[in-house]
Parts: structure tokens; C-alpha cells; sequence
């Protein structure tokens, strides 16, 4: 039988190749490793990363749809997320392969003007938020931004179907984007820290709109569909499709 051990009072965390139950500490940083795991985020201002793994992660950290896939991600569980307006989480960071990285847009200290941080580490990554419940606090800084790695932001969970929509870009020491749509609390700014390049329309994932016909030209595309009747083609690469619910404004 393993030998079964329990530490206590230790900041950061690696995990083991098995099943591990970590429960962090406020500000410190865990790791799961190999293997299902169960994570525990009710302390706060906790950092997850996954830059050990050697393959890619697929994860939301979101209260609203939480998931783990792919690479040292596949199984864990996330307990005590946080809720619609506070993450319990200060930072996501993802492996050095290509990761799809979704966390609550929430402020971490909002008396230094610190929001929730994502870090994809390298390899063409997908970077996605959802908005928080209070639109004074739904915003998120992506660290390591860059075109030349073939990443993008996801702006589905918006509910945004076109670049022309409600994106806006304007620079200051980095480029921040002030992301908008016509639906009501959906509001969401997205700062990039060290950029390569301003991004384009092709550089996001759209929603469809409510209802329609949406053909991609990207590789690897992600559509949402609205309430009406819907027709999604791929084109090439991998297609991806989700089932966005009707929204009430």
C-alpha cells in the first residue's frame, strides 16, 4: 500500500504522478502534476499552473462552467472556485504546448489595480473570460499575448459575433482592449502584456449570432450556436461548436 502523507503550513505545491487532494493556501501557487486531482481554491488569491505538463491543457476556472482536460489538467477537480463577481484564483498559467485557458474576469487587488492574470507559456493558446457579474471588476490581463504563436481570445462566452460588434483597441503602456456587446452585462476589458503585434478580427473566435449561418476559414474554429436555427461549416481544421443560451436583455 503508498504511503499516504499529509503536510500542512507549505505555500507552493507540486503534486505526484497519482491522485492528489491539495488544498491551498492564500497567495500560494499549486501544481497537480500527473493524475486526477482534487484542488481547493476557498483560501483565495491562489495561483494554478499547469507548466510542468507536457501536454495541453484545456481548462475553466469560471464558476459558471468549470472543466479539466488534456495534459496534466485530465480528471483534476476544482472546489471553491469563488462566485459570479470574486475568483478565488489570482493567476491561471498554462503549459509551454498549446492550452485553452478560461477564467473569471475579477479584480485581485483592487486597491493596487490588480486583476486575475493568464499566462499560456508558449504554443498557440486560446485565452477566453467570462464576464463578471459586476461590470466594475470584469477584467483580465494576459501576460504573454503573441500572434507569432498562433494564439487567440475566444470571445464567445461575450456573445460577441464580429469584430466590428463592439471591439475596441487602445493603447497605453500595452494594448488594452475594451471588449462590448449589445447584451447587458457582458462587458469585459482584456489587457495584453507584451504583445508582438495588434491582433486582428482573425485573432478572436466569434460567437454565431442569434441566428444564422457562420463558415469558418480559421484553422481550428470554434463556433457558438444561438437560439434560432443554426448551420455551422467548419472548413479546415478542427471545428469546435457549444450551445450558447438566449439572453434576455
Amino acid at each position: 500500500m503508498p504511503n499516504a502523507y499529509k503536510l500542512v503550513d507549505i505555500e507552493n505545491v507540486i503534486g505526484g504522478p497519482l491522485n492528489d487532494w491539495i488544498r491551498a493556501a492564500q497567495g500560494s501557487v499549486i501544481e497537480g502534476g500527473a493524475g486526477p486531482d482534487y484542488l481547493d481554491f476557498g483560501a483565495g488569491n491562489v495561483v494554478l499552473s499547469y507548466a510542468s505538463s507536457n501536454a495541453g491543457v484545456n481548462v475553466n476556472t469560471s464558476v459558471q462552467s468549470p472543466y479539466a482536460q488534456g495534459g496534466d489538467a485530465a480528471g483534476d477537480y476544482y472546489a471553491n472556485l469563488g462566485s459570479t463577481t470574486q475568483s478565488s484564483l489570482s493567476a491561471l498559467i498554462g503549459s509551454a504546448n498549446a492550452d485553452s485557458l478560461y477564467v473569471l474576469a475579477s479584480v485581485v487587488n483592487e486597491a493596487e489595480a490588480l486583476w486575475i492574470n493568464v499566462t499560456g507559456l508558449g504554443g498557440a493558446d486560446v485565452f477566453g473570460a467570462f464576464s463578471n457579474a459586476n461590470p466594475d471588476n470584469s477584467e483580465v490581463t494576459i501576460t504573454d499575448f503573441s500572434l507569432a504563436d498562433g494564439d487567440r481570445i475566444d470571445l464567445r462566452p461575450q456573445g460577441v459575433t464580429s469584430f466590428s460588434e463592439g471591439v475596441t483597441i487602445a493603447y497605453a503602456a500595452d494594448t488594452v482592449m475594451t471588449i462590448s456587446t449589445r447584451l447587458p452585462r457582458r462587458d469585459l476589458q482584456i489587457v495584453l502584456q507584451g504583445f508582438d503585434s495588434t491582433p486582428s478580427a482573425g485573432d478572436f473566435i466569434f460567437s454565431q449570432a442569434v441566428s444564422g449561418t457562420a463558415i469558418g476559414n480559421h484553422t481550428d474554429e470554434g463556433f457558438a450556436g444561438g437560439p434560432g436555427d443554426d448551420v455551422i461549416e467548419g472548413g479546415a481544421g478542427m471545428t469546435s461548436s457549444m450551445a450558447m443560451a438566449a439572453t434576455t436583455p
